[in-house]
């Protein structure tokens, strides 16, 4: 559950490839300091809330085009943005040090896509003969395609319909 406090995001990795360029840059940005990886840029920070906005920083200096992950749509994107507004909630109820800061930086996170419209990630439901009818969450970044590669994979029935199961 996103809306606890100790529901940390610890680790975020970008992995992105410029056009026409042949390497990929990788990108990790963890939640205190953490062995290095071979290869790979990894950036550590103290607060939660400071992964949150080097996230944003960096996804913006990208300037990318597409966005693209495995159920990113349906749960990282969602419980990124679940955090966000977490941390909004209590700088503003509680006032901490540093909360102005916090507040403002935080309120930035909300818009990740080139344009000064805020991003949005709302359920929606997607259904087929095939797969049967699912909640999803529909991400909108002002001129960034979301692709979700589960998602297309669940639409043109590679994964089949999902069925409900216990880990107890």
């Amino acid at each position: 559950n996103a809306n606890l406090p100790e529901c940390h995001i610890i680790t975020i990795s970008i992995i992105s490839k410029r056009h026409l360029h042949e390497t990929y840059d990788k990108h990790i940005i963890c939640l205190k300091e953490t062995s290095s990886w071979p290869g790979t840029t990894v950036d550590w920070v103290e607060r939660e809330e400071d992964l949150l906005i080097n996230f944003r920083r960096y996804m913006i200096a990208l300037n990318r085009d597409v966005d693209t992950g495995w159920n990113c749509i349906n749960f990282d994107w969602p419980y990124i943005f679940a955090r966000i507004e977490y941390y909004l909630n209590k700088h503003t109820e509680f006032q901490e040090e540093k909360s102005e800061y916090y507040l403002r930086e935080l309120d930035k996170c909300m818009y990740l896509g080139r344009t000064r419209m805020k991003s949005v990630c709302k359920q929606d439901e997607m259904g087929s003969v095939k797969t049967g009818r699912r909640k999803v969450y529909q991400l909108i970044h002002q001129s960034v395609i979301p692709m979700d590669g589960m998602l297309t994979a669940m639409r043109i029935g590679l994964i089949p319909k999902p069925e409900s199961f216990s880990l107890n």
